[in-house]
């Protein structure tokens, strides 16, 4: 991929890391997963109904209240299972930040390798959420060392 951002117009919003848009000024229709980032989705039951998962809706909203019908960039990245991975543009900031930050996404190790905007502030946008206990965090324990006391110690030979 190029990593030039292109110009486009988001058309539908799958869920919250989930988007399809046109790109202009050729007019392709695209699916674009967010780098980086997964949000709660909708699971597909046989009988055709849908299950969200919790805080998929309102990811969902966070995502299409910012970014449905808008002019936005687009920078491709990648392409995963004819998804293309990329990152959205807006005026007023980048969407996969404010969705990890508000705690609707998680940082996601396979994407995170491609985003070009810097790794390092999905992870605090994480952290911060997490911190928080933001909606998909909100059940979040830090995770803590349990050392005895002469396993902190080291003796050399």
């Amino acid at each position: 991929m190029h990593q030039k951002p292109v110009n486009a117009i988001i058309e539908h919003v799958r869920d919250g890391s989930v988007v399809r848009a046109l790109l202009l000024p050729d007019h392709y229709l695209v699916t674009v997963m967010l780098s980086g980032i997964k949000c709660p989705t909708f699971k597909r039951e046989a009988d055709g109904t849908e299950t969200p998962e919790p805080f998929a809706a309102e990811a969902k909203f966070f995502t299409e209240s910012r970014l449905l019908q808008r002019d936005v960039q687009i920078v491709l990245e990648s392409c995963h299972n004819q998804n293309i991975l990329g990152t959205i543009l807006h005026p007023n900031g980048n969407i996969t930040e404010l969705l990890l930050k508000e705690g609707f996404a998680r940082c996601v190790d396979w994407s995170i390798a491609v985003y070009t905007r810097g790794a390092e502030k999905l992870r605090a946008a994480e952290r911060h959420a997490k911190e928080r206990k933001l909606r998909i965090w909100r059940d979040y324990v830090a995770p803590t060392a349990n050392l005895d006391q002469k396993d902190k110690q080291f003796v050399a030979k």
